[in-house]
């Protein structure tokens, strides 16, 4: 069984090992999508809680909405953004992007 680990827009992480186990209900509902600049609020509200109480963002302010959704469509020019949703919400996403550059 392999597991996933989303977040809620509070930061809340839990493992959804459930997703791949035969202990699915089938009126579950689970997607895994292309994410839409309609989608920039929920993904900012995921994001927020790990800028503003922990260290791994390397940011220290919370992107406003238009930074946030100017970020999406530069990143989703050049790569994909993908999007976890159950039962219709949103839960957690996951993007790629080149490495951060070195000087």
């Amino acid at each position: 069984m392999k597991a996933v680990i989303v977040s809620d827009s509070h930061g809340n992480s839990r493992i959804l090992e459930r997703i791949f186990s035969e202990e699915r209900s089938m009126s579950d509902s689970i997607a895994l999508r292309m994410a839409t600049v309609c989608d920039a609020p929920v993904l900012a509200a995921i994001y927020a809680p790990y800028v503003r109480e922990t260290a791994i963002s390397f940011e220290y302010s919370i992107p406003t909405l238009d930074a946030f959704t100017e970020r999406f469509r530069g990143i989703t020019c050049q790569f994909p953004w993908l999007v976890y949703e159950e039962d219709g919400r949103i839960l957690g996403y996951a993007y790629g992007s080149l490495p951060f550059g070195r000087e």
